[in-house]
């Protein structure tokens, strides 16, 4: 492992608790099995943070961390390749061509199931997670800085004494409350000029207002962002039929969905067990996608970096805010697949332009 402070190369075999140099306590060591290290954390921190200029959630974190590394279940396909192969060596002297037929087979079912069954199946859950890594370093080293805790799901009010005289161009939902606070921590609402409110009405002193002022101007767009998820495929007829049933809104859903998960062969995509899933109205999807959603699978907008993620919520409201609602539903489709991993283009402003550099994981 590596010393955090003075980058000093200690043996992982030698169980040691502090740097045999500076003598840095080490909060992690092998023995954990919380597969982190003090080294490895702090690089993180400082990355999905930008240095300590973005505020990031628990649930960012744990994705990133256990993300970078491949944990997947392919299930009893690629067990049946591999008792294929294992038959198929020791009569390789006796029916060679049958043999070598075999192992061709396992390893094409095996190629198969990695690439279009495996599912990323974490060493622990996000509890886990936060238990033995994120409590346990802010109890030796303190609070993280830039990390939204969990009871924070709560608005600073102050910042809007005057409700009335705040005014916005465009409205974000969200599918929960943690992105929705996610994105009010870090300011996109002002630097923006957009409202951000989510489906559970949250926060509450502002969602009032929020829907006053759409009801007052329907032609403000209003931008859906969720999870890929059964949970939410229904999200845009919701919030029509709940929220906005006599006015004539424009709704665009940029919220993660099965199509763009399923064109990604890295994305991270978890699975729900003997959990009774919503009958919801899916028989419009292509078959691929309505059997990834009746399965249980999702795909969280956590596992997103989040100097990216905000970065292509604002690149999708200037784009539409520039070239309109015809072009912008060109683009709208694959907007997300930058999240997990892919590149669009810059967009220029009326102020003169601006570019988005993605980078690198953290955007």
């Amino acid at each position: 492992m590596i010393c955090p402070q003075c980058n000093v190369k200690t043996r992982d075999r030698v169980v040691t608790t502090a740097c045999p140099k500076c003598r840095y306590q080490l909060i992690f060591l092998p023995r954990d099995r919380t597969l982190v290290n003090d080294y490895m954390l702090t690089k993180r921190l400082q990355k999905i943070s930008a240095y300590g200029t973005y505020y990031f959630t628990s649930k960012q974190l744990y994705y990133y961390m256990l993300g970078a590394k491949s944990y997947k279940d392919v299930g009893f396909i690629s067990i049946f390749a591999v008792i294929m192969i294992f038959f198929s060596i020791p009569l390789f002297s006796f029916f060679r061509p049958l043999s070598i037929l075999s192992i061709l087979v396992g390893i094409m079912l095996g190629f198969f199931a990695y690439f279009t069954y495996a599912v990323t199946k974490f060493p622990y859950d996000i509890n886990f997670f936060k238990e033995k890594v994120i409590n346990r370093w802010q109890i030796f080293k303190g609070d993280i800085d830039k990390l939204i805790k969990d009871e924070d799901i709560k608005f600073n009010q102050s910042a809007f004494e005057d409700i009335h005289n705040y005014s916005f161009e465009a409205l974000i939902i969200t599918g929960d409350n943690e992105i929705a606070n996610f994105l009010i921590k870090n300011d996109f609402h002002f630097r923006n000029k957009t409202a951000i409110v989510s489906q559970n009405k949250y926060p509450q002193h502002l969602f009032p207002y929020v829907i006053e002022q759409i009801e007052k101007n329907p032609s403000i767009p209003i931008f859906l962002v969720h999870n890929a998820d059964i949970l939410h495929i229904d999200m845009k007829e919701k919030i029509k039929r709940n929220w906005f049933k006599n006015t004539n809104v424009k709704i665009f859903d940029l919220g993660l969905h099965a199509f763009h998960v399923l064109k990604k062969r890295k994305a991270i995509v978890l699975k729900r067990n003997n959990t009774t899933l919503p009958s919801v109205n899916i028989n419009n999807l292509p078959k691929k996608e309505q059997n990834w959603y009746r399965n249980g699978f999702y795909t969280e907008l956590g596992v997103i970096p989040p100097v990216k993620f905000l970065n292509l919520l604002e690149y999708g409201i200037n784009f539409y805010k520039e070239k309109g609602q015809l072009e912008f539903e060109k683009i709208m489709p694959s907007l997300f697949i930058v999240g997990l991993g892919s590149k669009l283009p810059s967009v220029s402003n009326n102020n003169g332009g601006f570019e988005l550099d993605f980078g690198d994981d953290f955007g």
